[in-house]
């Protein structure tokens, strides 16, 4: 019940036991068995709900605050703290289509759900240094990775929505444009959930955007002016922590290549973790695994705090610390 689906088990058992795999299948089976608390269909039909909250998100955040503020929607999906859908329009951007020209160095920058829908800046200021860098940025269609539908046990629907996102990534591929992630859950799936649920790892190469920044600046791209930095402390996602370790490495060595002091600091699960942090019965839980590390170090730093997992931006903006993911900072000290 309480597992946060981080995977740190995972990546510390000496034969890789997967108990957040453990326990989607058990849920899946369980709930054959025994009905489902009608709580359940909002894990199960959150992605479409986002993508219809999208399409108006000044009416979805009024509609979803009154709703709140009435308790209404916490007595009925046995959620709470919903972040607000982002209102502000992508700026001088292109969107990938099947009849894309491009004319020197170009990418596409993959529109996680999550962050398309809750954190539209992260993926404008990612745009927006990748074109600093001399790239011309392509942003994909939506994808909708699925990942509520496996942590509770929807296998059936997961099995689905990874074909279709397969299916999506391999149009994208065919462009033969590198494609590039500011999510790590959501790159991480492709390498292994989608294989678990599909029983074939899919001939697919994303790059995280640390990786791909940090090769473009060895590579000598251009760096405009930048304004006076400040030295900066990243706390890592609990899923670069465990899966990802070289992101943190990635990240560091970008900012030291921009002359910038960075010290990364791995404090473990923020207590948030996707929907747990949500959820009504997990708020007293989360809040005690924030305090633990979290709380103390956000409290007790002088530096800018930089958190690249989204769960963790908002964990921060619930306890009123400001967190940037790492390319809103760089953006904000690269020129125009």
């Amino acid at each position: 019940k309480h597992c946060l689906s981080c995977k740190s088990c995972t990546a510390k058992c000496p034969v890789n036991v997967d108990i957040p795999e453990l326990k989607s299948r058990f849920l899946d089976r369980y709930y054959q068995q025994h009905p489902r608390p009608r709580s359940s269909l909002f894990s199960r039909y959150f992605e479409p709900m986002q993508t219809a909250g999208r399409v108006f998100p000044r009416f979805s955040n009024s509609l979803l605050s009154i709703a709140m503020k009435t308790g209404l929607f916490q007595r009925l999906s046995k959620l709470d703290r919903i972040p607000k859908f982002s209102e502000q329009p992508y700026r001088d951007v292109k969107y990938f289509s099947k009849k894309i020209r491009h004319d020197g160095d170009a990418v596409i920058l993959l529109r996680d759900h999550y962050l398309d829908s809750f954190d539209r800046p992260t993926l404008q200021a990612s745009a927006d240094v990748l074109q600093l860098l001399g790239y011309q940025v392509y942003l994909s269609p939506v994808i909708e990775n699925g990942k509520l539908l496996h942590v509770k046990g929807y296998r059936k629907e997961f099995a689905k929505r990874a074909r279709a996102v397969v299916q999506q990534l391999n149009e994208l591929t065919q462009t033969g444009l590198p494609l590039i992630s500011c999510e790590t859950v959501a790159r991480l799936m492709v390498d292994q959930e989608y294989p678990q649920i599909l029983g074939d790892r899919p001939e697919i190469k994303i790059t995280s955007i640390e990786a791909f920044c940090l090769q473009a600046l060895r590579q000598s791209k251009p760096v405009p002016a930048r304004a006076t930095p400040t030295a900066v402390t990243l706390l890592p996602h609990c899923m670069e922590q465990t899966a990802a370790r070289d992101a943190a490495e990635n990240w560091q060595e970008i900012f030291k290549q921009l002359g910038i002091p960075c010290n990364s600091q791995s404090i473990g699960c923020c207590g948030m973790s996707g929907q747990f942090g949500h959820e009504v019965d997990n708020l007293e839980l989360s809040e005690k695994i924030y305090r633990l590390r979290w709380k103390p170090t956000l409290e007790n730093t002088d530096s800018v705090l930089l958190a690249s997992g989204f769960s963790c931006r908002c964990q921060g903006e619930n306890h009123d610390q400001e967190l940037l993911h790492p390319m809103v900072y760089l953006k904000q000290i690269l020129s125009a």
